[in-house]
């Protein structure tokens, strides 16, 4: 019996590292909460979601389901205009948004999860680009 507890104990601690460690990274990569400039090259800035803090903006930022910001209208934007959604830009990562962000990563040959971060991002500037306000153009972002 005692051998048992102290089995489930060690397997436990493991666990716990695991989940510790897994939540760190998680947490080095932070939620998009404005927008951010991106370059063209000849043209930009290009606005795009950012983690905006103290000045400083960090372009490598998450968004998920259930986020609301200016980071996600910006999403919404870009996925309407770039990728044909029909979202209401309201800034609510909802249902409708995840979904569209979903069909976004297909067509762009990222991994569909419905999750945006620098993967989904540096997709996008490659495949369709971000909406500039006349047409949709790659970032060096």
């Amino acid at each position: 019996m005692r051998r048992s507890l102290a089995v489930a104990g060690v397997v436990a601690a493991i666990l716990g590292t695991f989940s510790i460690a897994g939540s760190q990274a998680l947490a080095a990569t932070p939620t998009c909460n404005g927008v951010g400039d991106a370059w063209t090259g000849a043209v930009g800035p290009i606005k795009i979601p950012s983690y905006n803090s103290g000045g400083t903006q960090n372009l490598s930022c998450n968004m998920v389901k259930g986020n609301v910001s200016s980071a996600v209208r910006n999403l919404q934007t870009e996925l309407n205009k770039c990728f044909g959604a029909q979202l209401a830009v309201d800034g609510n990562f909802g249902t409708n948004t995840y979904n569209a962000l979903k069909r976004a990563q297909s067509a762009a040959g990222t991994t569909a999860d419905g999750v945006y971060g620098p993967n989904t991002r540096h997709a996008f500037a490659i495949t369709r680009g971000w909406w500039s306000g006349s047409s949709c153009l790659w970032v060096d972002a």
